[in-house]
């Protein structure tokens, strides 16, 4: 039997109204988001520390010239973050000139002796306006130190760091100093002024955890001891007194 041969739909035509309203509401948006009105007229700093609120509020007055879809939020971003305590920034605007910058600032895990310079987890050294209360002092190895004396970074940051990290969690609010020698001793005045002495910074995850058994077994350990030695672990020596 001859095959039927299929009618083919009629195409169907656009209204020409319709296609107007549609070049209408394209023209009123890119008109809208060009226009100098959907620049950022208000903007909210979330996180960020009081003086460094002031910076970016200072550094975003530029935006006020910038409609929304012009701005490059990457770059923007990388301007407003320029400042040693901030660990990320993020830039978020709207069609309706407001804009929210959120600021994560960097966690610190020590403190420098003298200085306003903290350690982050990693072992990066960054300048910070806060307080940072409750954070054991590290005295770096006066090899450290320039002849200008000014600090350098060609000493142990990172297990340092790690190890104030780990002190933390493990015997919290005990180590109110950490000091470190050119000899590469690491030692810990602990709050009732008892020193304990941690020799290299091999196994310190071992030494830490030992320090913590042995508080566990006797918590007013350190009313009797004026030294305790735990360069090796296994065999841990005291100085009564």
């Amino acid at each position: 039997m001859p095959s039927k041969k299929r009618r083919r739909k009629p195409a169907r035509r656009l209204k020409p109204e319709a296609v107007l309203w549609a070049l209408l509401v394209v023209n009123v948006a890119l008109g809208a988001a060009f226009s100098p009105l959907t620049a950022v007229r208000k903007l909210r700093v979330v996180g960020a520390a009081v003086s460094d609120q002031k910076r970016i509020e200072k550094e975003a007055q530029y935006l006020r010239d910038v409609p929304v879809l012009r701005l490059n939020a990457t770059w923007v971003e990388y301007r407003l973050a320029d400042s040693p305590e901030t660990e990320t920034l993020t830039f978020s605007p709207n069609m309706f000139g407001r804009a929210v910058v959120n600021v994560t600032l960097k966690s610190a895990v020590a403190r420098i002796a003298g200085s306003h310079m903290f350690l982050d987890p990693h072992g990066e050294m960054y300048w910070s306006s806060l307080e940072h209360e409750g954070l054991p002092v590290v005295y770096p190895p006066k090899s450290a130190f320039a002849p200008s004396m000014t600090l350098t970074g060609g000493w142990e940051c990172g297990p340092t760091a790690q190890l104030c990290e780990n002190l933390a969690a493990q015997v919290p609010n005990l180590v109110r100093k950490v000091e470190l020698t050119d000899r590469g001793v690491i030692s810990l005045e602990v709050d009732s002024g008892a020193e304990v002495v941690l020799g290299s910074s091999e196994n310190l995850p071992r030494k830490i955890e030992k320090l913590k058994s042995l508080l566990d077994e006797k918590p007013g350990l350190f009313k009797s001891v004026r030294q305790l030695n735990l360069t090796s672990p296994e065999a841990p020596m005291v100085v009564r007194g």
